[in-house]
Parts: C-alpha cells; structure tokens; sequence
C-alpha cells in the first residue's frame, strides 16, 4: 500500500554504517514485512553482539520520518483507484502492516488517507508477525468478514505466507523482491501493480 519498501531498506542500510556495519541484500530480504520484535531477533543473530539492534530500528524510523516528513509517504500505483472501486462497492478495507501503529498512522496521514480505512491492524496488536497468519486473522475479526470471505493484497513473502495461513485470496503485488516458486503456489492472483487488483474484486482474473 505505502512504497516504503525501498526507503525502508535505505534507512537500515544507514542505520547500520552508523554502527560500521554493511548489509546484504539476502538479510535486506528477510527483513522485509516482519514486525519489530522478528526485526531486532533478526539483527542480533545476524550480527551477534557487535550490534545495538535497538539503535539499528530507532535510526531507521528517524530515516523514514525524515523522508515522509520532507516528500511525503508515496503510495503504490493503482491505491487510490484501488480504494475508490471499493468504495463504489461499498466492500471494506484494512491495514494488516508489520509496521507499528505510529509509523502506519504517520504514513496514513502523510498520504492523506485518513478516513478511507475501516480498521487498522498493526505488528503492536498481535504477539505473532508475519509469516504466522495472526494479523491477517485479527484484521478479518476487526471487519466482522471470515478470512476465507477477504483478499489479501501483499508485496513481501513473508505476508504472503501470512495471508495463504489465513486462508485468506492472496494477491502478491511483487515490489523489491521477484516472486519464486514458494510465493507463487496456492496464490489467487499475481498482478504488477493494484491497478491490476481492481478486476479481480469482480471476481475477474485471478
């Protein structure tokens, strides 16, 4: 929803040379959609105790409000279509980010979307992130739908996995990562860009 990824990425890349730490792209990809807790478990196996893992994250946030605060949080092509066919169709919509609720409502505000969302569900209100399909689960509860009633729409693989365990219609919308063949198994629908979604909430594709 937010094409945060990459500036995500930049962030922890400059968190981490401010500790005299370089990173590649295999650990840049296994941070991408966990949540805060999985995040700092990642970095302190990764680097053992030459890293203040703690640090490593505030710097990165400090990055990310930087950025949104001068450009603005961009959002993915086809989201503001996207939310506008649902709107059309009166169908109900929530956030399930790993993100934690500050960084989701400082995006939400940013992109000027306040107001367009039903429920937000954050990595802060659930004890398990992604790939465990919790958040997934605690979003459909918050829009009153069963899981196998809701489309998932997912960039990351670790949400991927995430939203196939809820038994959710996942739709991988590949952003840093190419999709491989684990992503691409049991998926309702691969499309490039959330302009491609908006047929499938027809039951179009898929």
């Amino acid at each position: 929803m937010f094409d945060t990824e990459r500036v995500a990425a930049e962030g922890m890349l400059e968190a981490l040379r401010a500790q005299g730490f370089e990173a590649d792209e295999r650990l840049l990809e296994k941070l991408l959609g966990v949540n805060t807790g999985d995040t700092l478990r990642i970095l302190g196996a990764h680097y053992g105790g030459r890293l203040d893992p703690e640090r490593a994250l505030f710097d990165m946030d400090a990055y990310l409000e930087t950025y949104t605060t001068a450009r603005g949080t961009p959002v993915k092509p086809g989201l503001i279509a996207l939310l506008d066919a649902l709107d059309a169709r009166r169908l109900p919509r929530a956030i399930a980010s790993s993100s934690p609720m500050r960084r989701i409502l400082r995006n939400i505000a940013s992109a000027d979307l306040a107001g367009r969302f039903d429920a937000v569900v954050s990595g802060d209100d659930v004890s398990r992130g992604k790939p465990e399909p919790d958040i997934f689960l605690a979003a459909a509860r918050a829009l009153g739908v069963a899981p196998e009633y809701c489309m998932a729409l997912e960039d990351s693989p670790s949400g991927v996995e995430a939203a196939k365990r809820a038994g959710m219609k996942t739709v991988m919308v590949p952003d840093l990562r190419a999709p491989d063949a684990r992503d691409r198994a049991g998926l309702f629908a691969l499309v490039p860009s959330l302009f491609e979604a908006i047929p499938l909430l027809d039951g179009e594709g898929g």
